[in-house]
């Protein structure tokens, strides 16, 4: 078999193992008894299982980071100098992901189906990985966009930036969860590049926004609030009953679910 064949099985059966069952419940034999191949060849290629998990990574991401700063790169020139409009700067980064979003995996995207196991597998050093992967796109996107909106303080640019990961990350991790969601009400299917569409615009606006002002905000004053409604709520639940009258809870209508009594109020 040639050697190219070989690490191309290798990648290919990793690839799916780790999305159906995680890195760390995956091994290396079973990733060798799917690719038709023995140990020895995997350790020729990648050196260990470290070194296969970030093959699979860079095999998907190292494509789409090039196509990204080929990307930032052209808008920049054809900018003059200036920064590029903030929508241009957010096609370049979210535009390549759409090839990733559209590979499916056993039915289920691979976006959602090995990306995800990231944040919910501790271990194995992957998020540290994915990081080294990115560097030099988040340090090209931070660049540009701090050109572009000169006058958010540092911190806010880089919380902005993280919300336009997160959102990226949440919408195209699973895009028929929109349908799902909303689709009994009314909601029609979105392909891929409308949504990639909105999303840009949606982002545009939080980008172009003002700097916040902080002292219009106080999320203290709704965390006290539901602290003491937590407090209220259990002081009621311990046993107290309430004296008849208007809006008294009746005997009638105290249930029991799961060995918590449940009790509503007379309509």
């Amino acid at each position: 078999m040639p050697k190219a064949d070989t690490k191309q099985r290798i990648l290919d059966s990793a690839e799916r193992l780790f999305a159906e069952q995680g890195f760390a419940a995956t091994s290396l034999r079973s990733v060798i008894n799917a690719a038709e191949v023995n140990l020895a060849a995997v350790h020729y290629h990648f050196g260990s299982k470290e070194g296969l998990i970030r093959a699979v990574f860079a095999r998907r991401l190292d494509p789409m980071n090039r196509e990204r700063l080929r990307l930032l790169d052209a808008a920049e020139a054809a900018a003059g100098g200036e920064a590029p409009p903030i929508e241009e700067i957010l096609q370049s980064f979210i535009g390549p992901v759409l090839d990733l979003a559209r590979t499916r995996v056993n039915g289920h995207s691979l976006m959602g189906a090995l990306f995800g196991r990231v944040h919910t597998e501790p271990g194995l050093h992957v998020k540290e990985m994915l990081i080294e992967q990115f560097s030099e796109v988040i340090r090209r996107y931070t660049a540009v966009l701090a050109k572009a909106r000169p006058e958010l303080p540092p911190a806010e640019l880089i919380a902005r930036f993280h919300f336009v990961i997160g959102a990226m990350a949440a919408t195209f991790a699973d895009p028929g969860r929109l349908h799902q969601i909303h689709g009994g009400a009314g909601g029609q299917a979105v392909d891929l590049d409308t949504l990639a569409v909105y999303l840009v615009q949606f982002l545009a606006g939080g980008l172009r926004s003002s700097p916040t002002d902080l002292s219009k905000y106080d999320m203290r004053k709704t965390q006290g609030v539901a602290g003491r409604a937590k407090k209220k709520s259990l002081g009621r639940g311990r046993g107290a009953v309430a004296k008849p009258g208007r809006g008294a809870i009746s005997k009638e209508k105290v249930g029991v679910a799961g060995g918590s009594k449940i009790r509503e109020g007379k309509r």
